[in-house]
């Protein structure tokens, strides 16, 4: 096929060149009608930073990789820059665009990028086989009437208390095995949500123990037919070895498809899930599975074969459209349409093992993620796949991305973790309204059992609006903001409640609860960071402590802790401290910025004041008091923390606030707060 003799030019992009190539989009998201003209800006910039006026830009446009488009050459001497770059497609597929520069003296440079043409609209290359399911299901019901022979071999090194480690291999058809590694988390919780992961192509991988260190049982399998060592280089000698005694195990076996290689292995991994489901810790009803190139494409393999799936995500999946050649497009990994481009009883045997045609089987929702210049699952597979997929269904489009993993792949995960962590715990309620003395206050399942509102002898001090919530909330580097109100990127993922009610557990709270005292502890998973949040309720007061234990490392921007959105009638506020203070005047700024200890508001159209009391602060970093002086929506109170700081695992924090409410008139605000202030201090 014509794409193979364009795959090594788009693998050479990264050769270090003098000069740069600069791709301008006219489009940055890159999709178009059939018909319609995508255009590129093309720039050459040259070691000194001033345009190359040396050389030749050439411009090749293809469909897919496979049947040419167009090209456009530019005389860097004779033309002036910029240069534009055009073509267009007038069926559905993506048109590539493969940029050359030859140099005077250098090695010629290469730079990719790709639109995509209506792809919704594209298909598989071959037609499903009618008997396809009936062929899995047939080694299904044949695999179950052989022994299963799970064994369970501990990994001390990698045991600990909070987690149990184990190599695993199951018992397939024709006296093969599957191998991989489970790993437990043991943090005192009866269930635990499950995640299955197949690898990329290569030597494989070990135990993921990271998830499990998050609160989910973990399952990795490797499509391999030995175990796989735990060291890098002995993984890969083996692998080498393997590889060296019967070539590639992506065509072992063709064309017979009983004898093919992921026949067995796919039929093996369906039985570890149907174990990982039968296992205790698990909850059966919450198991997920993602993957990226040929990961991606076993998890959706995995998802159709499989019921106990909930939720699939599938990054650049391989293993798609491999009939795709037929209709002049480049099929994804393994590239069957090469190896095997005169021998149609191997690409009869394709089929049976085409993603795409397990797709249109699938039961559960789908994430998938496409990058449009990746040489490796050509975007058109892809999109082949996703187009049969039934279910609630999401592509994120990637216009630059290669073969590759980004930020989109990890918000994917993340939409994954969520489907299996809901926030509704079993045996509550959606939300419980409490009142505990003169404090009137709501908690609900959708702001993860934080604070939801704050009225206290009858008035509202507290938002129950705007979607801001209570809690805390920490800003990863290079992934954004997760926690209490931000589901922007992930949400935080209860493991425990335990709720307490003038002194006694209550397991299945009522929707109304009226006490003296109240306490909740919620532990909770915030990507690598355990917390366990704290809160108290008792004579008029709210005091909350975070403790924080890193069980993965993690690095961070921030965290605002202890977040309370006060109502806008608050129009004063003062650090008590320090002895200044402002007015609110819906600004939208950040105000105050205080290391103070103990700050107040006033409130008066109520003749009511609030008092924040910082009582603890362990290994937090430096500390800012902020008020968010949002026009109409809130005064919110944030305390910022833990700035810059990279969380080692097993490294802990702790902080802890007091709230009091308060009556008081415009004149003794103040001085009624540095009283209560004074007697928390002195208790």
């Amino acid at each position: 096929m014509k794409y193979l003799t364009i795959l090594p030019t788009l693998l050479a992009a990264l050769a270090l060149t003098a000069a740069e190539i600069t791709i301008t989009p006219e489009r940055p998201e890159a999709l178009y009608r059939c018909g319609e003209t995508a255009g590129y800006t093309l720039t050459v910039t040259a070691k000194d930073g001033r345009p190359l006026r040396a050389g030749k830009l050439h411009a090749i446009f293809t469909r897919d990789s496979c049947t040419p488009v167009a090209r456009r050459s530019f005389d860097l001497a004779k033309k002036e820059p910029p240069y534009v770059a055009q073509a267009a497609l007038n069926e559905p597929g993506f048109l590539r665009m493969a940029v050359m520069l030859e140099e005077p003296g250098e090695k010629p440079q290469y730079k990719i990028a790709a639109a995509g043409y209506e792809p919704e609209k594209l298909r598989p290359g071959m037609p499903e086989p009618e008997d396809f399911m009936q062929f899995w299901r047939d080694g299904q019901r044949k695999l179950r009437e052989t022994p299963a022979d799970i064994r369970l071999t501990p990994i001390p090194e990698f045991t600990k208390p909070d987690r149990e480690v184990y190599r695993l291999s199951v018992g397939t058809l024709d006296g093969q095995r599957v191998y991989g590694f489970l790993t437990i988390p043991k943090k005192g919780k009866a269930k635990y949500p499950a995640l299955v992961n197949v690898p990329g192509a290569g030597p494989g991988i070990f135990a993921d123990v990271m998830l499990a260190d998050q609160g989910f049982v973990m399952l990795n399998m490797n499509v391999l037919p030995y175990p796989v060592p735990r060291l890098a280089g002995e993984s890969r000698a083996k692998y080498d070895e393997y590889l060296k005694a019967g070539g590639h195990y992506k065509f072992r076996g063709v064309p017979d498809r009983d004898r093919y290689h992921f026949r067995n292995v796919y039929l093996g991994i369906d039985r570890a899930i149907d174990y990982l489901a039968e296992r205790p810790e698990v909850d059966a009803r919450n198991i997920g599975i993602f993957g990226s190139s040929q990961g991606g494409g076993s998890a959706i393999i995995l998802a159709a074969l499989n019921a106990h799936i909930k939720a699939a995500v599938a990054n650049v999946p391989a293993l798609c459209d491999h009939g795709a050649p037929a209709k002049g497009r480049a099929p994804g990994w393994p590239l069957f349409a090469d190896e095997f481009k005169n021998d149609p009883a191997a690409l009869e045997m394709a089929r049976y093992f085409d993603a795409a045609n397990f797709a249109a089987h699938l039961k559960c929702p789908v994430r998938v993620i496409v990058g449009f210049i990746d040489p490796v699952c050509s975007p058109s597979s892809v999109y082949a796949m996703y187009n049969r997929i039934p279910t609630d269904k999401k592509i994120v489009n990637e216009p630059l991305m290669g073969h590759a993993t980004r930020m989109s792949y990890t918000r994917a995960k993340a939409w994954l973790f969520d489907q299996l962590t809901p926030s509704q715990v079993p045996g509550w309620p959606e939300s419980v309204e409490l009142a505990v003395g003169d404090l009137g206050l709501r908690l609900e399942s959708r702001s993860f059992w934080t604070l939801y509102r704050i009225d206290y002898k009858g008035d509202r001090l507290g938002v129950d609006q705007w979607g801001s919530h209570y809690g805390n909330v920490f800003s990863f580097r290079e992934y954004g903001f997760v926690g209490s109100g931000h589901r922007e990127n992930e949400n935080e993922r209860i493991l425990c409640l335990a709720l307490e009610v003038d002194g006694k557990p209550v397991e299945r709270p009522a929707p109304s609860i009226r006490a003296s005292a109240v306490k909740l502890v919620k532990r909770s998973m915030v990507r690598g960071l355990e917390v366990t949040d704290t809160l108290e309720i008792a004579d008029n007061r709210i005091t909350e402590t975070v403790h924080v234990t890193c069980r993965s490392p993690e690095r961070l921007g921030y965290a605002f802790f202890c977040m309370y959105p006060w109502a806008t009638s608050f129009t004063l506020y003062r650090a008590l401290d320090e002895g200044t203070g402002g007015s609110f005047t819906d600004s939208g700024e950040f105000l105050l910025n205080s290391p103070a200890r103990a700050v107040a508001l006033f409130n008066p159209k109520f003749n009511k004041g609030v008092l924040s009391i910082v009582e603890k602060e362990w290994r937090t970093g430096p500390r800012r008091e902020q008020y968010r002086d949002t026009p109409g929506r809130y005064r919110k109170h944030y305390s910022q923390l833990l700035a810059g700081k990279r969380f080692e695992q097993g490294q802990q924090c702790e902080f802890k606030m007091t709230v009091i409410p308060y009556e008081c008139t415009p004149e003794n605000w103040v001085a009624a707060a540095e009283k209560l202030a004074g007697k928390r201090e002195k208790k």
